[in-house]
């Protein structure tokens, strides 16, 4: 699996800070049933052919691109209480995930635990996918000290 990711910070000054992320996914297989890859599942089959390929080769799930931005601020808080160490900081983040909305993005899939012995056709059982989710929104509150 592959996944690639390029980032661009933006601080001007003052403690505030804005992020865009670029991210790209690629190289990422379906999860095997190890019983699909028997002889016997495909022992009337002949090497080589379409239908043997099918049952034996794994399946490459597509390559996801996505967008994500943040910004922040910063706060010191110690110059607002004198007790508090130097650089004790009180950090907001807000951002979005996936802000392309991309909600057909498959992150991971598993072929069944099952195979049709009778007719050798892995369509019978098809593979299970996980999707990701389409745009979120977080914000978060953190102390630096």
């Amino acid at each position: 699996q592959s996944i690639y990711s390029l980032g661009v910070r933006y601080s001007p000054g003052k403690y505030w800070h804005a992020n865009v992320n670029l991210n790209y996914m690629d190289n990422a297989y379906v999860d095997i049933n190890p019983e699909r890859r028997t002889t016997l599942a495909a022992d009337t089959i002949k090497k080589g052919t379409t239908a043997w390929n099918k049952i034996y080769e794994q399946e490459k799930l597509p390559g996801a691109f996505t967008v994500d931005l943040s910004a922040g601020k910063s706060f010191d808080l110690g110059h607002y209480f004198k007790n508090l160490h130097h650089r004790t900081l009180l950090v907001f983040n807000l951002g979005i995930v996936n802000l392309l909305n991309s909600t057909n993005i498959k992150v991971a899939g598993r072929e069944q635990l099952r195979y049709d012995y009778g007719g050798r056709s892995p369509e019978r059982f098809p593979n299970k996918y996980e999707y990701g989710y389409g745009i979120t929104y977080y914000a978060s509150l953190s102390l630096k000290f």
